[in-house]
């Protein structure tokens, strides 16, 4: 089906708390319903692409946030944005907690590849995926759960699904609406992208 025959209607849904559907709006692509997440998280890199690039079991799997972050009762399906700027120290950081967690190396970019956007996982400025926030780790919880940082929120994830063209549009604070334009970009996304054998297409 090519994009130019898609007529593109959104239908904006209520807000939610159902776990199940999370906060989503309906959005029909050439009378095909599709339900978009409404809401996305902006993460800096490589943290947006550890999260949503690499395969479980080995990806990052807990967001955290600092304590003064007071969304913590949300739920279910967020896009993963990566924000636009990027620092050597937080790339450095973020190659030290993989390491720490025994993240093959093949999933952990090199600092040319973040630098450059050499992968659509790595795109700044974008959103790069999606995942599933199932449940909230507190600041004071154990850290056993490999990913959840001392003394921060921590968000568990999972079925996390990377954009093969991410989305591009500026980020925003806490978990934030996504334009009408973005949810009508994101539904073709979903439909048009091939899915390979064995996984889901975002």
């Amino acid at each position: 089906m090519g994009l130019v025959d898609c007529e593109v209607v959104v239908i904006v849904m209520p807000e939610t708390e159902n776990v199940a559907f999370g906060t989503q709006r309906l959005v029909l692509v050439d009378k095909r319903p599709v339900w978009v997440p409404s809401r996305a998280l902006t993460l800096v890199q490589p943290w947006a692409y550890l999260t949503v690039a690499v395969p479980d079991p080995h990806r990052k799997d807990v967001e955290n946030r600092a304590t003064g972050f007071v969304s913590i009762n949300f739920r279910g399906p967020v896009w993963i944005h990566a924000g636009g700027k990027l620092e050597r120290k937080q790339y450095d950081l973020a190659m030290r907690a993989a390491a720490a967690r025994r993240m093959p190396a093949a999933y952990m970019p090199s600092w040319d590849d973040v630098r450059d956007e050499k992968l659509p996982g790595l795109k700044r400025s974008a959103i790069v995926g999606r995942v599933s926030i199932s449940d909230y780790l507190k600041p004071t919880d154990s850290t056993e759960w490999g990913w959840h940082f001392p003394w921060h929120h921590g968000f568990r994830t999972e079925s996390p699904r990377d954009l093969r063209n991410p989305i591009a549009c500026p980020g925003h604070l806490g978990f934030w609406r996504i334009s009408d334009e973005v949810a009508d970009q994101l539904a073709r996304a979903i439909l048009t992208v091939p899915i390979p054998a064995g996984r889901d297409a975002a």
